[in-house]
């Protein structure tokens, strides 16, 4: 029951994890520095990569994370039950990236930021072109990506609202989320709480456009949507959304099948949806959308006492959040105090590697982060 995903044992701060069939979340090693600053955590930035969404409490099977996506997208979309014409989808998008010079075996051993970066690159830089009718294989093979992602996500439970989600934006009681991920895990939790800052131009340019058949939809001017509260939570897409629908200008509505302002529900996958690469958000920062939105991420990493970083592991290929993070950290006098919750051991060296003015505790999971809270 629902009821029972989240158990309370009589000490604030301890859950429960339903896929740990009644396992309360202890802590998996000692944390006395740990408790200390988890404890002053309230009112820090959230930064999501996809080990959060990874992490995410479902009855589905957990979304795929960068590294394997194209082998578990196989898998899923080949489960019983699936629409055959979800499944054609997978074949569509292998044929097209043979066609770009990526063979489906190769693919399969390939994260999805290193195939998006590859076919962005080899679509936007001409001096990358080495024959005739080469850009536009790249183009198809990035459309029918951006379709195999949605498709891939919304069968993974990705467009679901998360109750351990729900339970970190609760406890920590952030003014703003910056997420990495093109899931709307993090979007539908705040919605779910009426908490979600949806006029914002950042998250919902043009407004909302209700119904799935793009031309014939009913759309919601922007400044119709709700004013943000004092407790709204501002959230930042970085390389856009799968429940972005992009117009011919280049701007985006915000797709529901339901008024979202009462009840917010996907809309499936958009005909065009708003999602980059992050080669593809070097390019798009210049001069759109995405200008806006990393500028005011920056403030707000900036402005924020403190980082959660959940899940998101600073990818190679992502050079620009790298730099956004740094940014962040010029002129600090005291060092910014992170929290990073990732299962990976070394993921706190990496992060004091790569950014400077930073004192870094780690948790291996959010139940062991929200137990020491």
């Amino acid at each position: 029951p629902a009821q029972d995903r989240r158990e309370r044992t009589g000490q604030p701060g301890r859950y429960l994890d339903p896929r740990r069939s009644g396992r309360r979340a202890e802590p998996d090693r000692p944390a006395a520095a740990g408790e200390t600053m988890a404890a002053s955590a309230r009112g820090y930035a959230i930064v999501l990569g996809a080990g959060a969404s990874r992490a995410a409490w479902r009855r589905t099977i957990s979304a795929p994370l960068d590294k394997g996506f194209f082998s578990e997208a196989k898998r899923i979309l080949y489960r019983k039950g699936v629409p055959q014409k979800h499944k054609e989808i997978w074949r569509s998008f292998s044929g097209a990236a043979a066609k770009a010079g990526i063979q489906p075996k190769k693919l399969e051993r390939l994260g999805l930021e290193e195939v998006c970066t590859y076919l962005e690159s080899r679509s936007n830089l001409k001096s990358l072109q080495i024959r005739k009718g080469q850009p536009k294989d790249y183009g198809v093979a990035i459309r029918k990506l951006k379709q195999l992602v949605c498709l891939v996500l919304s069968h993974s439970g990705a467009t679901e609202p998360c109750e351990l989600h729900e339970n970190m934006l609760k406890e920590c009681q952030t003014k703003s989320v910056i997420t990495f991920n093109y899931d709307i895990i993090a979007d539908t939790t705040l919605m779910k709480m009426g908490i979600l800052a949806l006029r914002d131009k950042e998250y919902c340019d043009l407004g909302v456009l209700l119904g799935t058949k793009t031309g014939k939809n009913k759309t919601i001017e922007r400044e119709k949507l709700p004013k943000a509260k004092a407790n709204s939570v501002r959230l930042y897409k970085m390389h856009g959304s799968i429940n972005w629908t992009r117009n011919k200008q280049g701007r985006f509505y915000l797709s529901s099948r339901k008024d979202p302002r009462s009840e917010y529900e996907w809309a499936g996958a958009p005909k065009d949806p708003f999602i980059v690469a992050p080669v593809a958000s070097k390019l798009d920062i210049k001069d759109s959308h995405f200008k806006d939105v990393w500028k005011n991420a920056l403030k707000s990493l900036k402005e924020a006492k403190g980082w959660i970083i959940w899940g998101y592991s600073f990818p190679r290929t992502d050079t620009t959040a790298q730099v956004l993070f740094r940014v962040a950290l010029q002129n600090n006098k005291k060092y910014k105090r992170v929290i990073v919750i990732n299962p990976d051991l070394g993921m706190k060296g990496h992060v004091e590697a790569l950014l400077d003015k930073v004192k870094v505790e780690q948790f291996t999971s959010a139940e062991q982060f929200l137990y020491h809270l």
